[in-house]
């Protein structure tokens, strides 16, 4: 259907076209009657066509039915004429409605064709693809069966493995009962180990707070210190100062030449030794090997917590009061040159 032209503009070259508004030209209807139609003054009774016997028979029918009826032929003529056109315009119309349904039906036919060639093409598509897919479950049946026979030996050993587990299960439930006393006994050292935690914690919390305290009295001891470093570079700067003198007292001495009686005097008095402002450990307040951790105890006693420190009356010294955890920053900060306990 594909093949044939399209000579006629709608794709059905065995379809003849007719021109609308023209009169309808078959085997139907005669040559007689479209003259008829088209010419009715050249229409003759005697005309030669294919019926001519039909066509004066029915003339002369006209004719009696005129006589009977005192009409005049021209009247006659036309009212037969215009039934007679009357008549070709509505089989035209009947015809060319029949022709259009036709063309309509033939071409939902071709359509239809068309349709039902794509169809039995897809089909025949798909049939190709059922019968690939046909193959495919047929050897993946074949390997299917294969792995059948595997799991059914796979079965047997495993019944195999059961009876042997049912004859083991007595063994098992003896070791779990063994298990069982063991978890208990684990339980009750879990439960010990948990009271000893409890009691490491309170012990460690404790020796925080002494480790806080012991903080802030090292903070305390390390203020003394400074004091007392302070005043002991006071002492030295004074004693410095008293050897100057002493320097130039004996220079002093030692540019006169004679001895006088207070001169002497004064040599032999118990005190004379007030003069000699040597410097020695044993006589000097302030010796290097009285500035140790025990002698600062003798000078100082230790407060209780939240205290004030207490210090002997012959020195004095009042500490200087900080913030509460000033002591434990210095001691945690890594900037401290000051502390001389790290």
């Amino acid at each position: 259907m594909q093949d044939r032209g399209n000579a006629n503009g709608n794709g059905y070259s065995h379809v003849p076209i007719r021109p609308r508004h023209t009169e309808v030209a078959s085997a139907s209807q005669p040559e007689r009657k479209k003259r008829r139609i088209e010419n009715p003054e050249q229409n003759s009774p005697y005309q030669d066509n294919a019926s001519g016997n039909g066509f004066l028979s029915e003339w002369l029918r006209d004719l009696g039915s005129i006589s009977s009826s005192n009409t005049s032929l021209g009247s006659f003529l036309d009212e037969k004429i215009r039934r007679e056109q009357k008549l070709a315009i509505e089989n035209e119309a009947n015809a060319r409605k029949n022709e259009e349904k036709l063309l309509k039906r033939i071409a939902n036919l071709e359509q239809n064709k068309k349709d039902l060639q794509k169809e039995i093409g897809n089909w025949r598509s798909q049939n190709g693809s059922l019968w690939k897919e046909k193959t495919r479950l047929n050897d993946e049946n074949g390997v299917l069966r294969a792995k059948v026979e595997s799991l059914t030996e796979d079965n047997k050993n495993l019944f195999k493995c059961l009876e042997y587990l049912k004859k083991r299960e007595g063994g098992f439930r003896s070791e779990i009962l063994g298990v069982q006393k063991e978890y208990a006994a684990l339980n009750e050292k879990l439960s010990e180990l948990q009271r000893e935690k409890t009691a490491l914690e309170e012990s460690l919390a404790e020796l925080k707070n002494n480790n806080d305290r012991s903080i802030s009295i090292a903070g305390r001891w390390e203020e003394f210190c400074l004091l007392k470093q302070v005043e002991l570079e006071e002492k030295q700067n004074e004693l410095e100062k008293i050897k100057e003198e002493n320097a130039l007292l004996k220079q002093q001495i030692i540019r006169q030449p004679e001895y006088t009686e207070t001169s002497t005097a004064l040599s032999g008095q118990p005190h004379a030794n007030l003069f000699n402002f040597e410097s020695s450990p044993e006589n000097s307040r302030f010796a290097t090997e009285q500035f140790t951790f025990k002698a600062l105890e003798q000078f100082m006693t230790l407060p209780p917590e939240e205290g004030t420190l207490i210090t002997q009356p012959e020195y004095s010294t009042q500490p200087i009061e900080r913030a509460p955890g000033y002591w434990q920053e210095r001691m945690i900060s890594n900037d401290n040159p000051s502390f001389r306990g790290k």
